[in-house]
């Protein structure tokens, strides 16, 4: 073997290391890179992951807990009574619409509350009952309850009250659903129905019949004097003596309150005998017979005085009237709500209408 040979053969084995070496730190600087970008990017996603999962879970707690707390907010029992309950969220929506308009008729707040509870349960009750008739709204009364909410100025107001319309919706569905069963119960009063509702209002002595009059009123002022009210009176007498003697009673009623605008000319006027009319003006018709002028001139402390006559008389005309039929389904839904025998939770009351007047 030459000597070059040898040499050769000496190197190479060290190149053959030396590239072998090379190679080894080449596939370490690879590692290291991939393992300085990939791992190291890997672990940083991942993090972030968890942070966000850990946020949006927080969010997600928050707002199951706000839900939960002014879900049940809403549905405290603010009263009970007889077959049910009145929540938070019922009372805020009935107080929100009918508060106004009984402070507009001089409620005073602790009866607004009242009135405002005692609607929600005869509502609630008459609802039941309704039901309970297989009573139901039309399909042309769903039509207009629904087209009236397609009106946004009709949505947007009641959003502007803080009114959910979708409730407020179904209070119309509601309350045509109780017209219904108020019709209903007033098409079936009976004649004996309506005069033993009477009878128990009025007595054993209750009148049934329609009277049809005339009448003419000498009004006073309220600051007349005993002097002023004598010669009221004597002028009133006068002209009573004028139609006694034969004077139509429609032509003196017409002249005399063209002349004075305090005389008032009443040329038709309808009366049941159950206490809804001037105490005085019933009075002296029970003891009248159709054609009749009163023997003098009937007093009343607040109006003045009254010539009447009676035109004509309805025997029994009041069982067969709508403000009878009408006064007893009254009755018998105000018996409704004292049967329901409220329980109001006055604490939780006072609490909603403080946080609704502020």
């Amino acid at each position: 073997m030459s000597k070059e040979k040898d040499m050769y053969d000496l190197i190479k084995p060290e190149n053959e290391a030396i590239k072998e070496e090379k190679e080894t730190v080449s596939k370490k600087k690879e590692k290291v890179t991939k393992e300085s970008n990939e791992p190291k990017i890997s672990k940083i996603n991942s993090d972030t992951k968890v942070v966000i999962g850990i946020i949006s879970g927080m969010i997600l707690v928050c707002a199951a807990l706000i839900f939960y707390y002014f879900w049940g907010i809403n549905k405290q029992v603010v009263a009970s009574y007889k077959g049910g309950e009145v929540t938070r969220g019922e009372y805020e929506i009935y107080y929100k619409l009918f508060e106004p308009m009984l402070t507009y008729y001089g409620y005073e707040e602790d009866a607004i509350k009242t009135e405002v509870l005692n609607k929600i349960i005869i509502d609630k009750v008459v609802i039941k009952k309704a039901k309970e008739a297989k009573v139901k709204i039309t399909d042309e009364q769903k039509s207009e309850v629904d087209e009236l909410f397609k009106d946004k100025d009709e949505v947007a107001q009641y959003v502007e009250k803080g009114i959910d319309p979708d409730k407020m919706k179904q209070i119309y569905y509601d309350d045509a659903l109780i017209n219904a069963y108020i019709e209903k119960i007033t098409s079936e009063a009976k004649e004996e129905d309506i005069k033993q509702f009477i009878i128990d209002a009025e007595g054993d002595k209750a009148n049934y019949n329609k009277y049809n009059t005339s009448y003419i009123l000498y009004g006073k002022d309220k600051d007349a004097s005993k002097e002023d009210l004598k010669k009221l009176k004597d002028t009133a007498t006068a002209t009573l003596e004028r139609i006694e003697k034969g004077e139509g009673f429609a032509s003196v009623g017409q002249e005399v309150s063209e002349a004075d605008e305090t005389i008032q000319y009443g040329e038709e006027y309808s009366v049941y005998l159950n206490g809804t009319s001037v105490p005085s003006f019933e009075e002296a018709l029970r003891k009248m017979k159709t054609g009749e002028l009163t023997e003098e001139v009937v007093e009343s402390e607040e109006y003045g005085y009254f010539i009447i006559k009676i035109n004509s008389i309805e025997e029994n005309a009041r069982l067969n009237s709508e403000d009878a039929a009408s006064n007893y389904v009254n009755e018998l839904l105000a018996n409704m709500q004292k049967d329901a025998k409220i329980k109001p939770n006055t604490k939780k009351l006072d609490s909603v209408v403080a946080s609704l007047s502020k």
